[in-house]
């Protein structure tokens, strides 16, 4: 079976309604903002909507006020510098959806490999 892509919500709802990757997404993403001293209140979030848009509005936080730490958890993260660079160059108005997609994917990834070995 072959990762899927997420490159827009809808994949990535689409994606958890298909597994039951919510709650252990929720948790992984969890654990890397914890790990680098970040806490933020993504527990209450009951569904993939609700999620994904408090992670939204955490990272543009982070972009705006905190970058050392947006730039820590895209290390802790594993997401590739080089890819973000690529969405900053590419992106009109609105850097931040490009990006909380690519965390949501990594994320989602390391779930899958881990649920599919």
């Amino acid at each position: 079976m072959k990762l899927p892509k997420i490159t827009a919500y809808l994949d990535f709802e689409k994606q958890l309604e298909l597994t039951d990757f919510f709650n252990d997404l929720k948790a992984q993403i969890i654990k890397d903002f914890n790990s680098i001293g970040l806490y933020p209140e993504l527990e209450e979030t009951e569904n993939p909507k609700d999620f994904y848009a408090e992670l939204y509005r955490i990272i543009q936080y982070l972009v705006e006020q905190r970058f050392g730490d947006f730039l820590n958890l895209l290390y802790r993260i594993d997401v590739p510098e080089q890819k973000i660079k690529q969405l900053i160059a590419q992106a009109d108005e609105d850097v931040i959806t490009p990006i909380t997609l690519l965390v949501l994917q990594r994320e989602y990834q390391k779930i899958w490999l881990r649920k599919k070995v």
